[in-house]
């Protein structure tokens, strides 16, 4: 991202903030709907915060991205404005039809692409429209934000909450933030808001080690996640106590219990291993969230939330309320045990995992889960190195409706080699009576169960085209 196409998404954010707030001094009644993912949690959180500030009624809603008949019920719901937060974008014709020509207000904050056009009564960002990346350069909460505290500066330290939806997008690179996440963390750091350091990035800092390595799923530890046997075998030839917490390790203690666990640990891509579970660690410095006060572990809890549909209790937590911190904790800890034995089952059940020519592809329609979000699998076993990534993965499992419901993952390297994974999860569910879309790098659909060996062979077939 150059600084000419930062300035321009400034700018218009600067734009929309001015459209916002004559309605704001009006007190109208707003509908907010958001995506259920720790990005779609944030944005809604910013917004909300935004408009309780104003004491403006609102009504927030969390759900996937919506169907036209989603869209089309809105119709008959009395609301001022409808806000779409990390979604809108590629639902963009259904909104057009059953609102915007209805004569109704519109906010969409996005950051998937999407084909948009201007409208008097529709406020409108996205990086796509200024050449910036929305799977890399900013999540819909930094997009939200950008919007947000340009409104009023005591905004400004929301700007914690929008780093912690780019984290849980995966945003958070090797090396840091860029884009505009960068240009946002930056603003944090100088205010004092948060402040970073490397470190250790598995379960919790501040548990005793032997339930932070046990419990760990971002990444998994294949051997030593769920397995409290090995974990203790480690942990004695380091000569480290069970009870002591990584954030009471010693600098080079630290580096020796990663070490240590990169040496245990036997996967297919270490050096992805590696990446995972050490890095960058944002740690908050404010008391406007309740619950962990490492912005990773508060993206494990949002992800807890989610795959419980418990969004809301994540919700409250990060709005400040400390009972409901302690729910999605626990809640957390279920969702731990849940992923552990997915995961494990997949490491033991190589059988699942095949491959074609340009993708390789995990079929879960016949295993012994009901997954609720087959692309967090995937992204979990991807960062733990468990499979080695030279061409796309993806995974397909029913869903609870009877349907195919897809994820497909790509690393930096394939999206620069030109794989665009939304336009061909776009392309490859049309195809066969379904919808899909995304990123570049991440990706989904959902289509007719009985559509699977058409659907793989079509998405192998638009995938070599890019190679």
């Amino acid at each position: 991202m150059d600084s000419r196409e930062n300035e321009k998404f400034q700018e218009r954010a600067r734009e929309v903030a001015v459209s916002l707030k004559p309605f704001l001094n009006k007190k109208q009644s707003v509908k907010i709907r958001t995506h259920t993912d720790p990005d779609g949690v944030s944005s809604g959180n910013i917004f909300a915060r935004c408009l309780s500030r104003y004491d403006i009624p609102f009504h927030l809603s969390f759900g996937d991205p919506p169907s036209e008949e989603d869209i089309k019920n809105l119709e008959n719901q009395d609301y001022d404005f409808y806000v779409f937060l990390d979604q809108g974008a590629g639902q963009f014709e259904y909104i057009e039809k059953h609102l915007i020509e209805n004569d109704e207000n519109v906010i969409i904050f996005d950051h998937h692409p999407g084909n948009v056009r201007d409208y008097p009564k529709l406020d409108y960002l996205n990086p796509h429209s200024f050449g910036i990346s929305g799977s890399e350069g900013v999540s819909a909460s930094g997009v939200t934000y950008s919007v947000v505290e340009k409104i009023d500066e005591k905004f400004e330290s929301l700007s914690e909450i929008a780093l912690i939806g780019a984290i849980g997008d995966r945003q958070n690179t090797p090396d840091g933030f860029t884009g505009i996440n960068k240009t946002i963390q930056e603003r944090a750091l100088e205010k004092s808001f948060i402040e970073k350091f490397e470190g250790l990035k598995i379960g919790f800092r501040d548990e005793p080690l032997l339930d932070s390595i046990k419990n760990s799923v971002r990444p998994f530890l294949l051997g030593l996640s769920g397995n409290e046997g090995e974990v203790k075998k480690l942990l004695d030839s380091l000569d480290i106590g069970y009870g002591v917490s990584i954030k009471e390790l010693e600098r080079e203690e630290e580096k020796e219990l990663r070490d240590g666990i990169l040496d245990w640990v036997d996967v297919d891509s270490p050096e992805i291993l590696e990446r995972s579970i050490w890095g960058e660690i944002q740690r908050s410095n404010l008391d406007q969230t309740a619950g962990p006060e490492n912005n990773h572990e508060f993206v494990l809890m949002l992800d807890a939330c989610e795959k419980a549909d418990d969004m809301g209790i994540g919700f409250s937590a990060m709005m400040g309320d400390e009972e409901s911190a302690k729910r999605a904790k626990e809640i957390l800890e279920s969702y731990q045990r849940q992923m552990i034995e997915q995961l494990n089952w997949v490491a033991g059940n190589k059988d699942i995992i095949k491959d074609k020519d340009s993708i390789t592809y995990l079929d879960f329609t016949e295993g012994k889960f009901q997954l609720k979000s087959i692309g967090e699998l995937l992204s979990v076993i991807l960062e733990s190195g468990m499979i080695s990534m030279d061409k796309p993965l993806m995974g397909l499992a029913e869903s609870e409706e009877g349907d195919l419901k897809v994820s497909a993952r790509g690393t930096q390297k394939l999206v620069e080699g030109g794989i665009d994974l939304g336009s061909v999860m776009n392309k490859a569910s049309k195809e066969y009576g379904g919808r899909g879309g995304g990123h570049n790098i991440a990706a989904g659909a959902r289509l007719p169960l009985e559509e699977k060996e058409g659907f793989i062979e079509e998405v192998n077939g638009l995938i070599e085209k890019f190679r």
